[in-house]
């Protein structure tokens, strides 16, 4: 709650480490109405457009929207 309504901007990375928890952390954004940007960090791929279709698949089922 401290920082509610201050958040800007996100930074994410490593989507699939399932030590973050980025489901707890999408739900409280949700909850908080957040609609700001997220940015990805991710590699590079020889696959740019295939791996952003995996990289959005999975950052949509993390905030339970698929």
């Amino acid at each position: 709650n401290l920082v509610k309504g201050r958040i800007r901007n996100l930074h994410m990375h490593d989507l699939f480490n399932e030590k973050y928890p980025y489901r707890k952390l999408f739900q409280l954004l949700r909850e908080n109405n957040y609609s700001r940007y997220c940015d990805a960090e991710i590699g590079e791929s020889k696959e740019p457009v295939r791996l952003m279709k995996y990289y959005r698949g999975l950052f949509l089922a993390l905030q339970d929207a698929l």
